[in-house]
């Protein structure tokens, strides 16, 4: 699906070892925060979900809650802005302390 010469060897994270994983992760991460908050300001324990195993510090319920959005928010938004050219390999940059990939600032 990826039109230009991104390389995606397939999905990686912790840490995101290249530009597409780097987006990808910090969309679901996004997600998962406001559906945390949404959660928590409904009244409802985000920490206490099906799908995924309860987990000390995990927002369970939440990460629930996100399989559904993953696809046409995440996912598809990542893929469209690769494809326009709106983020392109150049505007990120590996770090070499943990070897993640980071946006940097255009001047």
């Amino acid at each position: 699906m990826i039109l230009t010469g991104m390389a995606f060897p397939g999905r990686k994270r912790r840490p995101a070892p290249d530009p597409l994983n780097a987006l990808l992760s910090f969309g679901y991460t996004l997600i998962a925060n406001e559906l945390h908050s949404l959660l928590d300001g409904i009244g409802f324990d985000p920490y206490l979900g099906f799908l995924h195993q309860v987990d000390y510090g995990r927002p369970s319920l939440a990460l629930d809650l996100m399989e559904e959005f993953r696809h046409p928010l995440v996912d598809r938004l990542t893929v469209t802005l690769v494809n326009k050219g709106v983020l392109k390999e150049g505007d990120f940059a590996p770090d070499p302390q943990s070897g993640s990939m980071h946006l940097h600032r255009r001047p």
